[in-house]
């Protein structure tokens, strides 16, 4: 751990632990259930890789919209 920072791996098979690297989801509904007080049923997002945590979620974002010239922006 350095600078208080956490790393985390992200879809990776391999155990990491080891190492200092925990198993991380971009999308973490534990956490979002912890953080907001919430008792929201979990679930794997089946539509991503293999060895993704990420919890079922709905994408907010679109292409082509952003009036600063992002790609893909979620300030729609």
């Amino acid at each position: 751990r350095i600078n208080n920072l956490e790393i985390f791996s992200c879809a990776e098979k391999e155990e990491l632990t080891p190492y200092g690297i925990k198993a991380g989801s971009c999308i973490d509904g534990e956490r979002l259930n912890k953080i907001f007080n919430l008792t929201i049923k979990i679930k794997k997002d089946k539509h991503q890789r293999p060895n993704c945590r990420c919890t079922v979620s709905q994408d907010i974002g679109e292409y082509n919209t952003c009036q600063h010239g992002c790609v893909y922006c979620y300030a729609i």
